[in-house]
């Protein structure tokens, strides 16, 4: 009966944020539109905020669609398609911004990983594809071996910096919750662990992106937890495209990655070991300190390496619930290879410098780690 109501809940959330993202389609009678007046139906449509500067876009322009009705993004990538300029999402609002031109000299197009602006902050988005580009982390345009792409990874330390601090929270957070749910599992009857530890998969079992979904129609402004705290006259308070939100989406979606090595480890703990520590005078607490931690300590290790790594690396989560405001790792990759900023060499730099600060954390865990036979006792 639990889990017939747990699956109707949970179809229910996501047969509303289809109904949220459909709500986000824009059509038009017309072909032929101006700037200005598709840039309000668009916010009428839509959660988003459109911000231009008058003197870069005409907002009197009439453009040409090649499609009456399109979603939010699409219909933006067919209005700007004829202008110079392109858009950037930051929270709740959409920047058009024009497009930065490469340097010309002769036959050959170099353009560098990062252009800044005049204030010396790098632009997201302001690279450009060059025909004939060699692909690879250590080589430049000719096929010459270098190092640029790698030193240029430098100028985006601060999404490094959040990536891995939002990263560390939401394990920290993981290992609290699943730390006394493993244990208590553990303690229970065969049979009933083998139901809850059923309970803890199944949502595995539904699709990454539609659980993510799930939660953008419950943090929404006009979600599920707003409007309950606005029947006591509460809120609405922001919940999403927020840090805290990003952090809530890894937790949800990698917790179970830490309760099932946790539970794995701690189910060989034979009980008569606690019994024996509470017979030569140790409290509950000594027990948990002295006895359980130390024979749990393989499963913890497991359980940080498995949550750490895909959250330090994760995009989807950070682009449907952070807005475009958080900015982590994958983000920044993801759109080197298939955004406006296109760069596949800068990519793989930031790839090949994520690989070495994962490998640099799991060696740092493997020195804490002990042999998984102290816990066969």
């Amino acid at each position: 009966m639990n889990l017939k109501r747990i699956s109707v809940s949970f179809f229910s959330l996501l047969l509303a944020s289809q109904m949220t993202i459909s709500a986000q389609n824009v059509s038009f009678s017309t072909n032929k539109v101006t700037l200005k007046s598709a840039f309000e139906k668009i916010e009428k449509a839509s959660k988003y905020k459109i911000a231009y500067n008058s003197s870069q876009l005409n907002a009197n322009r009439s453009v040409t669609l090649s499609k009456k009705s399109d979603d939010v993004f699409g219909m933006l990538t067919q209005l700007l398609k004829e202008t110079n300029c392109t858009y950037e999402l930051e929270g709740n609002y959409i920047i058009i911004k024009p497009l930065q031109k490469a340097q010309t000299s002769g036959k050959k197009v170099k353009v560098r990983g990062v252009i800044k602006d005049e204030t010396g902050e790098p632009i997201i988005g302001a690279t450009v594809r060059v025909k004939g580009q060699s692909e690879g982390t250590v080589s430049d345009f000719d096929g010459n071996f270098t190092l640029e792409y790698v030193a240029e990874v430098a100028q985006y330390s601060n999404i490094f910096v959040r990536s891995i601090w939002l990263a560390a929270i939401a394990t920290v957070i993981c290992l609290v919750i699943s730390y006394p749910v493993a244990f208590i599992l553990a303690r229970m009857d065969i049979k009933v662990q083998s139901t809850m530890v059923m309970i803890i998969v199944l949502p595995m079992w539904m699709n990454f992106l539609l659980r993510t979904y799930a939660w953008m129609t419950i943090l929404g402004n006009e979600g599920i937890i707003n409007t309950l705290l606005g029947y006591i006259g509460l809120g609405p308070y922001k919940m999403l495209n927020t840090q805290g939100a990003v952090v809530l989406g890894m937790v949800y979606d990698y917790l179970p990655y830490m309760v099932l090595p946790l539970y794995s480890v701690m189910v060989k703990i034979d009980k008569s070991v606690l019994e024996a520590a509470q017979d030569l005078g140790c409290n509950s607490l000594k027990s948990l300190f002295r006895v359980v931690l130390p024979l749990s300590l393989p499963g913890v290790m497991s359980g940080i390496t498995m949550v750490f790594v895909p959250a330090i690396s994760t995009f989807i989560i950070s682009r449907m619930l952070g807005g475009g405001s958080n900015l982590l790792i994958g983000d920044l990759i993801e759109m080197q290879f298939l955004g406006n900023s296109y760069n596949p060499n800068l990519g793989a730099g930031i790839s090949l410098v994520l690989m070495v600060i994962i490998l640099l954390i799991m060696t740092l865990m493997n020195q804490f780690d002990v042999d998984d036979d102290r816990v066969l006792v």
